[in-house]
């Protein structure tokens, strides 16, 4: 994530049916790369969203 000014993000994976499976908060200001631990997630197809006031970004993840 890339930011010109310290913006708050919404990060969320949802599964396939809509269900949230995981959300957290990440304060950004600069550039990070932010790391989510997907262990305890099910194999299958999911999305991971970063959300903030500004708009959003939705990729797939894929977990074996």
């Amino acid at each position: 994530i890339t930011t010109e000014k310290p913006t708050t993000y919404n990060v969320m994976i949802v599964n396939t049916v809509g269900q949230t499976v995981y959300s957290s908060k990440v304060d950004v200001e600069g550039s990070i790369l932010y790391q989510i631990n997907t262990q305890k997630l099910k194999s299958g197809v999911y999305t991971v969203v970063f959300s903030s006031g500004d708009g959003y970004v939705a990729r797939k993840l894929v977990v074996y």
